[in-house]
């Protein structure tokens, strides 16, 4: 009964899931990120990522926002989600915040490591200072955060391609 009152939507024919072939340079960024309220990243030494789930790692639009906003974060997400972030050609702030909060197994230990590291972050006496020191560091995360949005799409083809591929190749064996 689901499956056919899904089917008698027409979803697939009414609503299309197109990407542009090519975006505006101007515009470009815009795709990626929208926050009409920016005003509190540049009134705020810290931004909390607290992504959608805690028990895997899962990124939206809240991991972003700080790096396409120049902010060093403590994210509440999955174990290993700083390493994973790495791993995407990001860098993080280990020299400036501690980090272990990332290689606890518990959940709620996780929670609670990663605001200790927030707390102690913010009582820090030179954040003005060190606001200043991890600027390379934002800057390259920016320039990582903008290098994928423009690449999104050809890696999402890729991405597609290879899953048809795939299954295109499971069906045929069977």
């Amino acid at each position: 009964m689901y499956n056919t009152q899904w089917n008698k939507l027409d979803l697939e024919y009414r609503t299309p899931i197109k990407l542009p072939i090519q975006f505006d340079q101007e515009d470009w960024h815009k795709t990626c990120i929208i926050d009409k309220n920016i005003e509190k990243f540049y009134q705020s030494y810290l931004h909390i990522i607290s992504e959608t789930h805690v028990s895997h790692i899962f990124f939206t639009e809240k991991t972003y926002k700080p790096i396409k906003h120049f902010q060093p974060f403590v994210m509440i997400n999955g174990r290993y989600s700083l390493r994973y972030l790495r791993d995407m050609g990001y860098k993080t702030f280990s020299e400036y915040i501690d980090e272990s909060y990332d290689l606890e197994s518990d959940n709620e230990r996780r929670i609670e490591l990663a605001i200790q590291a927030s707390l102690d972050f913010m009582n820090r006496e030179d954040l003005h200072e060190v606001m200043k020191e991890m600027y390379p560091i934002f800057e390259h995360n920016h320039n990582v955060f903008i290098e994928r949005c423009r690449n999104f799409q050809d890696r999402l083809h890729v991405d597609i391609s290879k899953i048809l591929y795939e299954q295109d190749n499971d069906a045929n064996q069977n």
